[in-house]
């Protein structure tokens, strides 16, 4: 019979009190330890809900930091398209684990026998259920032959809400939990509410001897919100950001992550946008989880925010903005082969410049796939790349926010970014100086719409500068 720890969770942001949680379960024998991100939180709605790529990302980040890079990409059905393993057995015995805390765990008196990264729940395509979960990896396990136990770990600030959980009697027969004591929660108070429930439920629990630190990932969101209302500053257009002095629960390596994306100083999403219209960008984001690699697709999202705060600037309608932006890239990492409708009406030119053609395949998959029937965004996909003479508000707002958005780690963006919530069409001028710059000093050739593009943004929009040619492919 396999034990199975599963450790679901929004880890928004995955943070120091995940790692002290972790340390613990780690000592648990136990065949595999599953950390399961949320997608769609059915007890946090959807203005709330952030797009899942940055934080699954950071938990990668942190993990690989404390196991020595040492998570593999799955490909196994029925394990989503994105998820990561580590076996333990694989590591240095003699090896140690160094938490952010100061804990150290020595591989040797590590009980699970795998780590899994799962994006399983991300992909479902409505609200994560814990039940629906553990049925779900249920049904995986006994189609190899084995049974099943699950460990489900929960902190006593959520024990209260246990009865509010969906099918929450069903689940208390799919699993046992693992209570894990929280600094600041009546210890004695969260044994009486448990054995009311193991009476009329039939719940099993078993309390780990431990404390996690009183944090939580919404303490540390509402202090970087509170930051952002004091500084007033967007990541996607302001050099030099102004980052909170408050850190604590966070890891080295969450910072790093965090600072280069610009994480959690961006407009709320729902201060725009109807929770329905949340729902169907975050629906996007799915089918992209699919084609894209988790860089690509937090490339995109980058994308998406660094348009709607040029959008907000320039009046532009901040759907269209939204949709455009977040799809530009979508067949980047696809192939066309077997489109044939789409073979047929590619311009012959593109056949030396292959590298382009994801973007009149990716204007074609917004129709074909995702439902887009606006011109105007399929447009802006189409020239995101290299723009057109001329271009509409739309298209050469996608066209900057793709060069320019905060996880870009190119050198000179600091004058274009300057310019662009003040002279778009003049930064992006500068911007293609520098790509033409870049395409000369590699003696390739440049797309022959680039140049008469160019030479337009030239003659209107002149910019002088004395930037060095870059990379801002």
């Amino acid at each position: 019979m396999q034990s199975e720890i599963y450790y679901g969770g929004s880890f928004d942001p995955f943070h120091t009190g995940h790692e002290a949680i972790l340390a613990a379960l780690l000592r648990e024998p136990a065949k595999r330890l599953v950390i399961a991100p949320v997608g769609l939180q059915a007890l946090k709605g959807l203005r709330d809900s952030p797009f899942s790529v940055h934080r699954y990302r950071l938990i990668l980040e942190n993990l690989n930091a404390l196991f020595f890079d040492r998570f593999k990409k799955l490909d196994s059905a029925g394990l989503g398209t994105q998820s990561y393993q580590l076996k333990v057995a694989e590591l240095p015995q003699t090896a140690v684990i160094k938490f952010s805390n100061g804990e150290a765990l020595p591989v040797s008196e590590i009980r699970v026998e795998e780590i899994l990264l799962s994006d399983e729940e991300i992909l479902r395509r409505h609200s994560s259920y814990t039940v629906e979960s553990l049925e779900s990896r249920a049904r995986q396990i006994l189609a190899s032959g084995e049974g099943f136990h699950f460990l489900v770990p929960i902190g006593t600030d959520i024990i209260e809400e246990l009865p509010s959980w969906f099918e929450f009697e069903r689940l208390f027969q799919l699993a046992e939990f693992l209570i894990i004591p929280r600094a600041g929660y009546d210890r004695s108070a969260s044994e009486s509410l448990l054995e009311d429930y193991r009476r009329r439920y039939r719940l099993r629990y078993r309390i780990l001897d431990i404390e996690v630190p009183e944090l939580s990932s919404t303490e540390i969101r509402e202090r970087f919100r509170q930051h952002r209302n004091r500084v007033n500053q967007d990541p996607s257009l302001t050099h030099n950001l102004v980052w909170p002095d408050d850190w604590r629960g966070l890891s080295e390596v969450s910072r790093r992550y965090i600072e280069a994306n610009g994480l959690y100083l961006n407009a709320e999403l729902g201060r725009d946008f109807s929770a329905e219209f949340i729902s169907e960008l975050l629906s996007f984001e799915r089918k992209l989880w699919l084609h894209l690699s988790l860089y690509r697709l937090a490339h995109s999202v980058n994308v998406m925010y660094c348009a709607l705060a040029l959008a907000r600037v320039y009046r532009l309608d901040l759907k269209s903005t939204a949709l455009a932006a977040l799809l530009h890239d979508s067949a980047k990492e696809r192939s066309y082969a077997g489109y044939s409708e789409f073979e047929h009406q590619l311009d012959p030119v593109y056949a030396d410049y292959p590298k382009l053609i994801h973007a009149p395949f990716g204007a074609y998959l917004a129709k074909e796939e995702y439902g887009i029937e606006d011109p105007e965004i399929c447009s802006a996909i189409y020239y995101h790349p290299c723009l057109r003479p001329d271009p509409s508000l739309l298209e050469a707002v996608v066209h900057l926010a793709d060069k320019i958005e905060v996880g870009r780690p190119f050198r000179d963006l600091e004058e274009i970014r300057r310019l662009a919530p003040k002279h778009l069409m003049e930064a992006i001028c500068l911007c293609q100086s520098l790509c033409i710059k870049h395409e000369e000093k590699k003696g390739a050739r440049a797309f022959p719409e680039s140049l008469e593009t160019y030479q337009w943004f030239q003659t209107h929009f002149p910019v002088e500068s004395g930037a060095r040619a870059t990379d801002l492919e």
